[in-house]
């Protein structure tokens, strides 16, 4: 009788899938917990968890959510009755990600470093969510941003989903809706990678990437969570708080 971890699709903030979610379980894999893992997740994603994973099946999310979330199929609830009969199966929540976000010995993260040139002098992700509309910037203060750094010669490319990123009509390499192993690549072919708090920004951590983030939150709280807790290789971070573009254009040529 194996052991089996099963994990269902994680429909939460894709900055707690990328920090909380799927190393919980690389974790429990790599200190023999679990003799196997067994998990849904969306297929572009499938890089976070190849790695570790013996039986990974693919399931596109109804929709992201706020709050720490999971969703199962009926397909996956067979498939659960059936290892079950045969098995020791221990079945994960969202839940488990609020327990655990600022434990780092629960977790085991593999960084998505590349040694390769640098194509790029700043990658953007514009955040233009649906959802927590507050804390996006203006469409006219990002577009200004960024021609600000192509006035200044810089190569950009921008980053993220269709429907929550800024599409903007200027001289820039997009990488929209793309699988994460290819925005991975990218921001490894960039100096630098740029944005307001969101889940690309994490992601660049676990490439190793220096970042230059913001956010209208005083306090200490986000930017200890990008600096240390959700910094698993103490990438660079500059964290600035309601900045100008002026501001944000400086630290990148700095």
């Amino acid at each position: 009788m194996k052991k089996i971890l099963f994990f269902p699709l994680y429909i939460g903030e894709f900055g707690w899938e990328l920090m909380v979610w799927h190393s919980l379980f690389r974790k429990s894999k790599e200190d023999g917990v679990f003799d196997e893992v067994h998990g849904v997740c969306f297929e572009p994603f499938k890089v976070l968890y190849e790695d570790f994973v013996d039986e990974l099946m693919f399931h596109t999310p109804p929709q992201r959510t706020l709050e720490p979330h999971h969703y199962t199929t009926n397909e996956h609830v067979e498939y659960l009755k059936k290892i079950m009969e045969d098995n020791d199966v221990q079945v994960a929540g969202a839940p488990d990600t609020v327990r655990a976000w600022n434990i780092p010995d629960v977790h085991k993260f593999v960084s998505y470093k590349q040694d390769v040139d640098k194509e790029y002098d700043a990658v953007f992700h514009l955040r233009h969510m649906p959802h927590r509309p507050e804390d996006n910037d203006s469409p006219e203060w990002s577009r200004e941003l960024v021609e600000r750094a192509l006035d200044q010669g810089k190569k950009v490319a921008l980053i993220g989903t269709s429907k929550g990123t800024l599409d903007l009509d200027l001289p820039v390499d997009k990488f929209y809706d793309k699988p994460l192993s290819e925005v991975i690549d990218v921001i490894n072919k960039s100096k630098v990678v740029v944005g307001q708090s969101s889940g690309p920004m994490h992601l660049a951590a676990l490439c190793e990437a220096e970042t230059v983030v913001w956010s209208t939150t005083k306090g200490d709280g986000l930017r200890v969570r990008y600096e240390q807790t959700w910094n698993p290789f103490n990438n660079k971070v500059n964290y600035l708080v309601e900045p100008s573009q002026k501001d944000i254009i400086e630290v990148i040529n700095g």
